[in-house]
């Protein structure tokens, strides 16, 4: 597997800004067609980390519209929204657990909750998002991460699969990249090779890694 090129994406969408102290768009989340969700301190002038609709010029890497957004009318610091596109249109879940699964209007950035509900008896509280959901086994499949509060702090990871109307989730048992420290998995991509996992460790780091399909079916007993 050769990674034969990279773009750098600037942004280009005349978006106001405001002075911050972290510059640029973080924790970006790819999914649909040129389109992505991330978190971006710049656009209010709270300094709040907020999640933003973008979309950008595949060819050129830049960003060409930002559409920043908000559940309800308090804006407060979000991040691990975990979209994807289901008939044409755009979804994200919000909370693992209860489960709650919204719509986006591309145009106005409204947000309509779709469907919220208990998939497991068990205490899921602490499963937060991680990659931009995909299709899989008449389904839909993702990553979500549990943090263990210690010092320092110590990051593991699951697979979790969805049936097609979020009526049924199977999760893997927890599991690390390389180590228990900050690592955040963001994208999930099919591929000839298995299914690609893009990875970073301690915000300092990009990598890529390949799972075997017979062993990610394995772990959910798909």
């Amino acid at each position: 597997l050769i990674i034969r090129e990279g773009i750098e994406s600037t942004d280009k969408s005349g978006i106001q800004l405001y002075p911050v102290n972290i510059l640029g768009l973080e924790d970006i989340r790819l999914f649909g067609e040129n389109e992505f969700f991330c978190t971006y301190l710049e656009v209010n002038n709270s300094r709040i980390p907020q999640m933003c609709y973008c979309r950008y010029d595949a060819s050129s890497g830049d960003v060409i519209s930002i559409l920043p957004l908000m559940i309800g009318d308090k804006l407060q610091c979000e991040k691990n929204w975990m979209p994807f596109v289901m008939d044409d249109e755009i979804h994200f879940i919000y909370t693992v657990h209860p489960l709650r699964l919204y719509k986006l209007d591309r145009d106005t950035g409204d947000i309509e909750l779709v469907k919220e509900i208990k998939l497991s008896k068990f205490n899921l509280d602490g499963f937060r998002g991680s990659a931009a959901i995909i299709a899989y086994k008449d389904g839909w499949l993702t990553t979500i991460h549990q943090v263990y509060h210690s010092d320092p702090r110590k990051y593991f990871h699951r697979f979790v699969w969805y049936d097609n109307d979020f009526t049924e989730m199977r999760y893997s048992e927890i599991f690390y990249f390389e180590a228990p420290i900050i690592e955040y998995n963001l994208s999930l991509c099919h591929s000839k090779y298995g299914l690609l996992v893009a990875y970073s460790q301690n915000d300092n780091s990009s990598k890529l890694g390949i799972l075997n399909y017979e062993i990610l079916d394995l772990w959910l007993a798909l």
